[in-house]
């Protein structure tokens, strides 16, 4: 192994308080030990030479402990005794010296340990650390003349950020799976560019089918309904849907549930179809006839007399004027109502 600057020697417990003074360290470019770590990288499966030939190399021990317990723990105290008879046989000239946590009681520490610095674990104290292990030919880093207070460790900080991770996963739950309330909104389709004698909108049911239930309710003054604890397994599916509405209908017969949803409206048809027949007065079918609707639309009948005629949303309303005539016959005018349905349009002959 090559030499090392710094060996840190501690118990298992302790690697999370010898973790940042490792990176620290490493960061300022010196050669650091330190088992977790530096093991890994060697990639050496025998530990025990690997620690040996660093004990034996490094030119300065930083021993790290939240207890005395930690310090004189058997692997901890063999590897600070052995570097303490380097430095007694004079191997080494280098610092030792040990950084406690804010449970350590400093009276507690070895006597051996004791006559040398103990320096709190603190990352604020991370430059007096790099000044005693630092290079003879670098400067030092500016550092606190007093040694800052040990940092407070909660011994409990990973239950309360389990607690905390539990708490936030069962609000999750909670939210996710509780039911959920559902407005619907109804609302003419505004591109549809109806004629303006068309029926205004005004309410009506709408039923929707959840599951197995049909929820049939009536329309607000607004356009809406409220439709309250949906089961939450059924948010973002598609489910049935019905609008009942004299002259509308929903453009479409199912939605998608979430919290607001928009049903468009759209005429049902019923005041766009006309249909009838005409006939003489003796009740005899007249074909040829050119038929007038609101002086636009003009259509043929069929031969045996009888007529139908779809006219697209934009010219649909209640009733329209509707004009008869063939060459040998009177004209004829009427206004048609849609909701009448089939009817007999007797169309006289000139007189000779």
């Amino acid at each position: 192994m090559n030499h090392v600057d710094v060996f840190i020697s501690r118990k298992s417990a302790d690697a999370k308080y010898a973790k940042p003074i490792y990176e620290y360290l490493i960061a300022e470019g010196l050669a650091v030990f330190e088992s977790d770590h530096t093991l890994k990288e060697l990639g050496n499966a025998d530990y025990i030479k690997a620690i040996d030939e660093a004990l034996a190399s490094t030119t300065h021990m930083i021993v790290v402990g939240s207890s005395s317990e930690n310090i004189k723990s058997s692997w901890v105290e063999a590897e600070w005794l052995f570097f303490l008879n380097r430095k007694r046989s004079a191997k080494t000239s280098g610092n030792l010296f040990t950084v406690i946590t804010k449970d350590f009681n400093i009276a507690d520490l070895p006597p051996s340990l004791a006559n040398y610095e103990a320096i709190p674990f603190n990352r604020k104290n991370f430059p007096i650390i790099y000044n005693y292990v630092r290079e003879k030919n670098t400067p030092p880093k500016p550092a606190p003349k007093n040694p800052f207070p040990a940092e407070v460790q909660n011994k409990y900080l990973w239950i309360m950020l389990a607690v905390l991770l539990i708490s936030m996963l069962s609000v999750f739950i909670y939210l996710k799976y509780q039911p959920k309330d559902i407005t619907i909104f109804a609302k003419p389709d505004k591109s549809l560019s109806l004629d303006s004698n068309y029926p205004v909108f005004s309410g009506g049911d709408i039923s929707i089918v959840i599951g197995n239930k049909e929820e049939r309710k009536q329309l607000l003054s607004n356009g809406e309904i409220n439709l309250k604890q949906i089961p939450s397994n059924y948010i973002g599916k598609k489910v049935p849907v019905t609008l009942f509405a004299k002259y509308w209908k929903g453009q479409t017969d199912s939605i998608v549930l979430g919290k607001s949803i928009t049903l468009k409206v759209i005429p049902d048809g019923s005041l766009g179809k006309i249909s009838g027949k005409v006939i003489d007065y003796d009740g005899n079918p007249i074909s040829g006839v050119s038929i007038s609707v609101d002086n636009d639309t003009i259509v043929d009948n069929e031969v045996d007399g009888t007529f139908t005629i779809s006219l697209p949303f934009r010219l649909q309303k209640e009733y329209y004027r509707m004009e008869y005539s063939k060459s040998g016959f009177e004209t004829y005018k009427t206004t048609y109502f849609p909701v009448s349905g089939h009817t007999d349009v007797p169309l006289p002959r000139l007189k000779q």
